[in-house]
């Protein structure tokens, strides 16, 4: 995966060498930038097939707006291991295995990327300048 923003994406249109894009919003600059990445390709007729891999809620609530919005979206990838960032840190779990119905996950509808984030996984997940976690009252990593 190479950590691709707009500039990296019309390079690629001009040989004609790709068919389909895979940014993940994570790492090519956020949701402005990628939206970007999204409609230049998709003027060139290149399909968007967002990727997250092991990423968070917000990356998974992200990646599901962007793609409802890309008239050139082709498929939604996700995880389908378990992973606490997007089964824990959110109230409701979003664009996960849990979610998939059919083959379709559903779009979040609530304001702003559709998501709430559980503050007590915030502060459990929340890294230390020891390199260690921070603690909760809901205990060890082993408790979630």
């Amino acid at each position: 995966m190479i950590d691709a923003n707009g500039a990296y994406a019309r390079d690629l249109l001009a040989p004609e060498v790709i068919d389909v894009i895979q940014p993940d919003v994570a790492r090519a600059g956020g949701v402005s930038e990628t939206r970007k990445i999204v409609d230049l390709v998709g003027a060139h007729h290149v399909a968007y097939a967002p990727h997250i891999g092991f990423s968070s809620i917000v990356c998974a609530a992200a990646t599901l707006q962007l793609a409802a919005a890309a008239a050139n979206f082709l498929t939604y990838e996700c995880m389908y291991t378990v992973n606490p960032l997007c089964e824990r840190l959110a109230v409701v779990p979003v664009g996960g295995p849990a979610q998939l119905g059919d083959g379709l996950v559903p779009v979040p509808e609530d304001p702003g990327l559709g998501i709430q984030v559980d503050p007590d996984a915030l502060v459990f997940y929340t890294a230390r300048l020891d390199g260690g976690l921070q603690t909760t009252s809901r205990g060890s990593m082993e408790g979630w």
